[in-house]
């Protein structure tokens, strides 16, 4: 994780991390909803969560900050998962 390396220099200029996630629910087709299908009509339902860490709650060393971050892409795919396949 490439990033990881990054976080301790925006420990100064930030003073959150924000993860963002969605995920579109009920859509039949197999391509992603576009513009041109809400402007056709079709229904198009987009589930969106976001959530704050302050960066004094985030671990300090590397290995702990990747498991940190692993944990965390590890929820969001749990919580996507169960929000479209309920």
């Amino acid at each position: 994780m490439h990033s990881i390396s990054r976080l301790p220099w925006l420990l100064g200029k930030f003073t959150a991390v924000y993860d963002i996630g969605f995920a579109y629910r009920d859509w039949p087709g197999q391509h992603l909803p576009s513009f041109l299908d809400m402007l056709l009509g079709r229904k198009v339902q987009l589930l969106w969560y976001m959530r704050r860490f302050p960066m004094e709650d985030l671990p300090s060393g590397h290995e702990e900050l990747q498991r940190f971050c692993y944990q965390m892409f590890e929820g969001k795919v749990r919580h996507r998962l169960s929000l479209i396949y309920r």
